[in-house]
Order: structure tokens, then C-alpha cells, then sequence
């Protein structure tokens, strides 16, 4: 492991959240106690921000990145607002404020950008008299916001998590019911789909991330055993990913719970998430799908993850 920029001054600090397709470009946001910036890292120029402060800006942070690193979507604060007004910066472009001027929304936080970087998705955001309201978003150059809507008869609350290579297929969550929340997949042609939720349990989904073809989609759902990371596709639907090693592929995970499914590769065939190991301590985790139409899945790794401050990591393989 490498430190993005050591030369950083004392008492600043780094977060890292999204990486280009063969991870030489690294964005994120930097700063101290009272100023943070966006960043865009490579190997050649380190840690170099997205923007200089103006009047009445004292924050930003970017929080994707396209997989040819030349587009970013984040999210600049300023003092009239308390969650974030989105921009997109390019190589070409430089940062851009967007304008959410007819949306209805007074601000918006971009979650991710898709691989072509043409499509931003993400969560407008209404606060009148301290209510929050959300309605997922995508944005591209030539449509500008096109706000996605909600399966709830009466209120739209309803956010865009993950989105496909060329942003045709995206995923979230939205309200159902009054105490139900669903995952949901959206594109041009069906709108807003609810994938439902795992068997048992209360009626609480959300998707995370999609393949980059759209037809995988992951994330965390509810049965009766609890929280659990599941799979999608169009031809099985949800699945807990823990039944299909356990029961499919006679996997021992006694005392392990694989809570959620955070991401899915291009291909579809390696999703990441977390867990807890059978002391009771947060853990990643890695399923290998390598022939998502068959269900082929051929191992599980877990991987190190800092739990606790103070606790040390471990891992375990299968």
C-alpha cells in the first residue's frame, strides 16, 4: 500500500473515493479542519485540486471518476447550502457548477459517474422547514437533470446508487410504502423497477451497483436471518449471494454473515462487500462469478478491512 501524497501538511487528512478503470487516476476530497478540496490524483502529479476557493465556497468534494479519468462528478458546498451543489470537471472543461434551476431541488449530491463519463446519477435534495426530500437524478451534457421519480403513490423519496458503462440501466433505492424501501432498476424504456427484497424479514433494499452491461446488479437486502448482501439478474432475480454459496457450492460460512454488496466489476463477475467474521468484527469480502448465466461462482476471499480504531485486521480464505 502507498500513501496517495505524503507530502501533505500536518494535521490534513485524505479520503480516496473513486478510481479510473486501470486506477492511474484517483479522485477524492483533502483538507483540514476547515477547508476541504477536491482532488485528482496520478502517479506523475500527485494530489492536485479540482478548484481554488471563491467567496461564499468553503468545501467540495468529488466522488467519481469516468474509467478514462477525464471526467469527474462531485459536489461543491457553499454558505447557503448544508448538502452540496453538483459540478463536473473534465480535462478539457475544468469545473463546472450545474444549475438545478427548474428541477424543483435546491441542492443535489452526484454519487457516481458512469464508465463513458456522459451520465452522472445521484439525489436531488428538498429541505423545506427542516423535511428532507430526495428523488433519484441523472444528469447528462445534452438533456441536463431528468429527475427519475419514486414508486410511492404519494411522495417521491427515491435515490440513484450505481449506473451502467453507457448510463442506460441505474439503480438506488426508493420508498414503496410508508416503512418500505426497495431496490429499484431504472432505463429509458421500462422506468422505475422495484427488484423487490430477500425472503423473510422487513421490506428494506437497496441496490448498489451495477455491471457495466446492466445486467447484474448488486447490493444489501432483508431476510429472516437479518441484513444480507444479494445478487440480481433479469433471469433468477434477487438472490442472497450467502444461499447460493452455502446451498450451491456446499461453502462453510458458519458464523459469518455477509451483510452487504457494495460493487460488481465491468463484467459482473466479481462483486465486493462487507460482513461480520465469527468474532463478531467487520470484514470484507470477495465473490469470483466467473460465468454470471450459469451462477459458476468458484471461491470466496475475504480481504482486509480496518474495523474498529484500534482493532487490528484479519482475513480468511475459502
Amino acid at each position: 500500500m502507498n500513501l496517495l501524497d505524503p507530502s501533505l501538511p500536518a494535521g490534513y487528512y485524505s479520503v480516496a473515493t473513486g478510481a479510473s478503470s486501470d486506477g492511474s487516476v484517483v479522485v477524492g476530497g483533502y483538507g483540514d479542519q476547515d477547508t476541504d478540496w477536491s482532488f485528482r490524483w496520478t502517479a506523475e502529479t500527485g494530489i492536485t485540486r479540482l478548484h481554488e476557493l471563491e467567496p461564499g465556497m468553503y468545501n467540495s468534494a468529488a466522488w467519481d471518476v469516468s474509467d478514462d479519468g477525464h471526467s469527474i462528478a462531485g459536489a461543491l458546498n457553499t454558505n447557503s447550502t448544508q448538502n452540496g451543489q453538483p459540478y463536473i470537471w473534465t480535462t478539457t472543461g475544468g469545473l463546472r457548477q450545474l444549475d438545478l434551476s427548474g428541477t424543483g431541488y435546491d441542492e443535489g449530491i452526484p454519487t457516481r459517474i458512469s464508465g463513458d463519463g456522459r451520465t452522472m446519477i445521484g439525489r436531488l435534495i428538498r429541505s423545506p422547514q427542516m423535511s428532507l426530500r430526495y428523488e433519484a437524478f441523472y444528469w447528462r451534457d445534452d438533456t441536463g437533470f431528468v429527475k427519475l421519480g419514486g414508486l410511492h403513490p404519494h411522495v417521491v423519496d427515491s435515490w440513484a446508487s450505481g449506473v451502467s458503462f453507457d448510463g442506460s440501466t441505474i439503480v438506488g433505492q426508493t420508498l414503496t410504502a410508508p416503512n418500505d424501501r426497495l431496490a429499484f432498476k431504472w432505463t429509458e424504456s421500462t422506468g422505475m423497477q422495484s427488484l423487490g427484497d430477500l425472503p423473510g424479514g422487513q421490506s428494506n433494499s437497496h441496490a448498489t451497483a451495477v455491471s457495466a452491461d446492466g445486467s447484474v446488479i448488486v447490493g444489501s437486502g432483508y431476510s429472516d436471518i437479518g441484513q444480507e448482501a444479494f445478487v440480481w439478474d433479469e433471469s433468477r432475480g434477487i438472490r442472497s449471494i450467502r444461499q447460493i454459496l452455502t446451498n450451491q457450492f456446499s461453502v462453510d460460512l458458519t458464523g459469518w454473515q455477509l451483510t452487504y454488496a457494495y460493487d460488481v466489476s465491468a463484467d459482473g463477475q466479481t462483486i465486493v462487500g462487507w460482513g461480520s467474521n465469527p468474532q463478531g468484527r467487520t470484514e470484507a469480502w470477495i465473490a469470483v462469478i466467473p460465468e454470471p448465466q450459469t451462477a459458476a461462482l468458484i471461491g470466496v476471499v475475504a480481504l482486509l478491512l480496518v474495523r474498529r480504531r484500534g482493532e487490528s485486521a484479519q482475513g480468511f480464505s475459502i
